[in-house]
C-alpha cells in the first residue's frame, strides 16, 4: 500500500508544483526590444585605496563609458584574451577612434551608446540602451585616470535570462589591466608591453610587486572599486506601459494608428527599414510602402488573396512598425545618437 500511495503522490506532487509557478507575464519575455538604464556607481576613494592615490594632475576621475549590446558574434573585450587596438588606444589614451569606427547594425552590434564622464574618483554615470531577443548581450568599458591601461567594465553580460529579461542586477566591478602597458601605479610614465599580455583582473597580490598601486598583501581580495546597476526600463517596442496587454490591433486600432502616424510615417524612411529589420516582423505577402505612407499587400503566389484578418494584421504591423521608427528616430535625434542604417545590418545571419 505504502508503494501504490507514493507511486500515486510523486507525480500529484510534481503536477502540483508545475501548476503553482506563477506563468511569466508578456513584459517578462525576451520578445522583440526592450531598454535598460545604466548607472555606474564609482567608489574610488582615498579612504578604500590610500595607497598613491591620485590627488592632482590629474586627479581620480574616470572617462565616459562606451557601451553595446550586441549579440554573441561582437566583443568589446575579454578576460584571457589581447586587447584589441580600439581597447588599447582607449585604455591608455582615451581615445574612443577604434570603438567609433564600429557601426551599429554590423559585426553583431545592436546599440552603441556612451555614458558621461565621472569628475572625480566617487560618482556616478547613467545611461540607457536598446537590447534585443537576438543582440542581449550587454558590454562596456569604462578608463580609470590616471592609470597606464587599467579600467572597469563588463564582457557580454547576457541580459535574457531563460528566456526571459531581467528586471533588475547589480554587478561589482574591480579594476582590469588590458596588458598593454607595463605601468605598475597610477602616476607611472608611457611604458609599452611588447608582446601584448592577455587583459586580466588586478588583485591585492598581483602584480606582485610593492610599487603597484593596488598592492595590499594584507587584504584577501580588493573592495568593488565601482559598481553596476541595471534595470529594465521598457520592454516594449511601441513603448507602452509594462503591465499593458500584448498589443492585438483591430480596425478601430488600425484606424487610429494610422491617424496618429501617417503625417510622419515618412520622415525616417531608412530609420523605418532599419526597424523593421531589427524587429524580425515578418508580414503576410510582400509589403511596398508608397510616397503616402500606405502599405499594400500583394497576393501569394497561388494566386489567392487573404482574407480581412490578415489584411487588417499587415496594415496593423506595417503602421506599429512605422510608430516605432519615427518614436525611437526622433529619440535618437534628440540626444544625439543618431542611429547609423546604412549597412542594414546586410552580414549579420539574423536578419
Amino acid at each position: 500500500m505504502e508503494v501504490t500511495t507514493s507511486l500515486l503522490t510523486t507525480p500529484l506532487l510534481a503536477f502540483l508544483i508545475f501548476t503553482s509557478r506563477p506563468g511569466p507575464t508578456s513584459s517578462q519575455l525576451c520578445e522583440g526590444l526592450t531598454s535598460y538604464q545604466l548607472q555606474l556607481s564609482t567608489y574610488w576613494s582615498k579612504e578604500t585605496f590610500h595607497k598613491q592615490y591620485p590627488t592632482f594632475r590629474p586627479h581620480a576621475q574616470w572617462s565616459r563609458l562606451i557601451g553595446r549590446s550586441h549579440s554573441g558574434r561582437y566583443s568589446a573585450w575579454s578576460e584571457g584574451k589581447v586587447a584589441s587596438e580600439a581597447m588599447k588606444e582607449f585604455t591608455e589614451q582615451g581615445l574612443s577612434t577604434g570603438f567609433d569606427a564600429e557601426t551599429q547594425g554590423s559585426r553583431g552590434i545592436f546599440d552603441a551608446f556612451v555614458g558621461p564622464s565621472v569628475p572625480s574618483g566617487v560618482g556616478s554615470s547613467t545611461t540607457k540602451f536598446l537590447a534585443h531577443l537576438n543582440y542581449s548581450k550587454l558590454s562596456f568599458v569604462v578608463r580609470m585616470i590616471p592609470s597606464p591601461d587599467w579600467f572597469v567594465g563588463v564582457d557580454s553580460l547576457d541580459l535574457c535570462v531563460r528566456g526571459h529579461w531581467i528586471s533588475e542586477r547589480t554587478v561589482d566591478l574591480r579594476p582590469l589591466d588590458s596588458g598593454t602597458d607595463r605601468g605598475f601605479s597610477f602616476t607611472s610614465p608611457n611604458w609599452q608591453e611588447d608582446p601584448q599580455k592577455p587583459i586580466y583582473a588586478m588583485t591585492p597580490t598581483f602584480p606582485k610587486h610593492p610599487a603597484s598601486s593596488f598592492y595590499y598583501p594584507e587584504w584577501k581580495e580588493l573592495p568593488a572599486i565601482a559598481q553596476l546597476k541595471l534595470t529594465r526600463v521598457s520592454v516594449n517596442w511601441l513603448d507602452r506601459p509594462e503591465d499593458d496587454p500584448p498589443l492585438a490591433p483591430n480596425a478601430t486600432d488600425i484606424k487610429k494608428l494610422a491617424e496618429s502616424s501617417s503625417s510622419n510615417a515618412n520622415r525616417f524612411p531608412s530609420i523605418s527599414s532599419r526597424a523593421a529589420v531589427v524587429l524580425g516582423k515578418s508580414l503576410t505577402g510582400s509589403e511596398t510602402l508608397g510616397s503616402g505612407g500606405s502599405s499594400s499587400s500583394h497576393s501569394s503566389s497561388s494566386g489567392s488573396r487573404p482574407n480581412a484578418t490578415e489584411n487588417q494584421q499587415v496594415a496593423a504591423k506595417s503602421v506599429i512598425r512605422r510608430k516605432y521608427a519615427n518614436s525611437r528616430s526622433t529619440k535618437l535625434l534628440r540626444s544625439g545618437r543618431v542611429m547609423r542604417v546604412n549597412n542594414e545590418m546586410k552580414d549579420d545571419p539574423h536578419t
